[in-house]
């Protein structure tokens, strides 16, 4: 079990002298980066709000939320939402709109693909913590990310009008990434929106 451990290390260290930006996640010495290709690659988040329904009214209430993080395929690390009031989410947010998300590596095939299990530590997640916000309808801002959603999201264009689906985003305070064995690590907010400036392209 050991050396097993010690092959995948290894690989996801190295790969024939590339970075692993190149062909999988980053290392985990990068950990704004890191934050931001599990954002970027995951579909959709679990987002936790602060309960309205008088049974649990108060505690936290849990659903899951399609996403894209920003405007086109380079992503820009906001995750942004359609979503209707009917939604009792969204019903929750219309009272009290601090929130958190989380996306996990685990929607996807790597950590299965090395044989991680979810809860491991290198199955990489990163939590979002902040407010939800509506995108006012009257900006570019709105427009771009709604093209975006239908882009990743095309079966969005088929959604009934009459449940008035809307763009919404998070406005983040907090980012916690778990990636490596250690416990959490706080990312710096500048750090992570700026963490692929130096023409490092995210996974798509």
């Amino acid at each position: 079990m050991i050396n097993k451990y010690l092959t995948i290390l290894t690989y996801i260290t190295f790969v024939n002298g590339l970075s692993i930006l190149e062909i999988d996640p980053p290392k985990p010495t990068n950990h704004a980066l890191v934050a931001r290709q599990v954002l970027h690659n995951c579909p959709w988040i679990a987002l936790s709000t602060i309960s309205t329904m008088p049974a649990i009214k108060s505690y936290p209430y849990t659903s899951l939320q399609s996403i894209v993080d920003g405007f086109d395929e380079k992503g820009n690390g906001v995750p942004y939402f359609y979503v209707t009031s009917l939604d009792q989410a969204i019903i929750d947010i219309q009272i009290n709109n601090r929130c958190s998300v989380i996306a996990s590596m685990a929607e996807l095939d790597w950590c299965t693909k090395y044989d991680i299990d979810a809860e491991d530590p290198r199955c990489q997640r990163v939590t979002l913590s902040g407010s939800f916000v509506w995108v006012n309808n009257a900006t570019e801002e709105h427009h771009m990310a709604l093209d975006n959603i239908i882009r990743k999201h095309p079966q969005f264009k088929d959604l009934p009008k009459a449940h008035k689906f809307d763009v919404a985003k998070m406005e983040i305070k907090l980012i916690t990434l778990f990636d490596w064995f250690g416990g959490i690590k706080t990312i710096d907010l500048d750090d992570y929106f700026n963490a692929n400036d130096n023409n490092e392209m995210l996974l798509v």
